[in-house]
């Protein structure tokens, strides 16, 4: 089971539910988190301003990982997702600058 799973299945399980009468169904408690980091995230997502117009396929487990951070953390994740391939394409430029531009290589 990867990381990411084992993270997502972790809090799926936690005692994040509430005690609801028998002919209803259980919803979860959802806690905004409020620690500096994602404050500071939050932030800083918000003052790069991406227009998230771009559709990205992502594994389902990441895709359920980022959900919880949605939730709980108030983080979007559209943006997010900009932030770390961003910072991805930035630290790897001098290996994408020698990629083929020829598309039949």
């Amino acid at each position: 089971m990867s990381e990411i799973k084992k993270l997502t299945d972790k809090l799926k399980n936690g005692k994040n539910n509430i005690s609801v009468k028998k002919d209803t169904v259980k919803k979860p408690v959802v806690k905004e988190v409020n620690n500096l980091f994602f404050n500071e995230l939050r932030t800083e997502l918000n003052e790069r301003n991406y227009n998230n117009k771009a559709t990205t396929y992502l594994d389902v487990e990441i895709s359920e990982a980022l959900s919880f951070f949605k939730t709980r953390g108030k983080i979007p994740i559209g943006s997010l997702v900009s932030y770390i391939l961003e910072d991805w394409i930035k630290k790897h430029q001098e290996e994408i600058k020698s990629l083929s531009a020829n598309k039949y290589i």
